[in-house]
């Protein structure tokens, strides 16, 4: 019974993670810019570390179903 809140938990910290991931590649290729005077517009390495979270709540997801 415990490892089926584990998953739930995992999986939805994986969900979260994909889509900041998503939102951090947005920032950073300047795709929406809000607020305009924000530090991530337009910063490529933000894009790249958006690209990693994506990796990663992809991993915790297929972890999550996995076992």
């Amino acid at each position: 019974m415990r490892a089926r809140y584990w998953r739930i938990a995992l999986g939805g910290l994986g969900a979260g993670a994909i889509l900041l991931g998503f939102v951090w590649i947005g920032r950073g290729t300047e795709w929406f810019v809000w607020p305009a005077d924000s530090f991530m517009a337009g910063e490529t390495m933000w894009a790249w570390r958006g690209l990693a979270l994506i990796a990663m709540g992809g991993a915790m997801v297929w972890g999550a179903r996995r076992f």
